[in-house]
């Protein structure tokens, strides 16, 4: 995933077509869940919002809210972030189709010292082998641990079907 600031945002209408597209390949994903998950969906002029709660236990709730101004919002478990560019419009379909299949990871690094929380990151397998990561760290304490004198802990999710 390119670093933020190297994402450009499309021109409004060319967005607003593929935006279009991603929300019909996700309906489709809502359409196929709704009896292993209670989901929500709701819309207005500046935001298109997606809510999951899956039945499964230790599958991944979500929400995702994509806003007209190219950004979006993702809690993935515990985990919230906030003001993500979206560049690849596909890449909202593309997550709910992975976090739906259970290809999330929340880790945890934790001070092998001290075991106070340096951060915590969600980890997205999308398909086609790329990765959607988000992270957020402990701000006092990130500066003053070092990642490399981390354990990391792992909490893997299982799909919202199993077959």
């Amino acid at each position: 995933m390119p670093p933020p600031e190297t994402i450009l945002k499309l021109p409004d209408d060319a967005f607003r077509a593929q935006l279009r597209t991603a929300l019909a390949r996700i309906r489709t994903w809502v359409a196929s869940m709704g009896d292993v998950a209670r989901i929500e969906m709701s819309e207005a002029d500046a935001y298109w919002r997606l809510r999951a709660e899956p039945a499964a236990e230790h599958a991944c709730p979500f929400e995702l809210i994509v806003h007209a101004d190219q950004h979006f919002d993702l809690i993935a478990g515990p985990e919230t972030y906030e003001g993500r560019p979206i560049g690849d419009v596909q890449l909202l379909a593309q997550l709910v189709e992975a976090i739906g299949q259970g290809r999330v990871i929340t880790r945890t690094l934790v001070s092998r010292n001290t075991d106070a929380v340096r951060s915590v990151e969600t980890l997205v397998a999308l398909e086609g082998g790329a990765e959607w990561r988000g992270e957020c760290l402990n701000e006092p304490l990130a500066s003053a641990i070092q990642a490399e004198d981390c354990e990391a802990h792992d909490r893997h999710y299982v799909p919202y079907r199993r077959t």
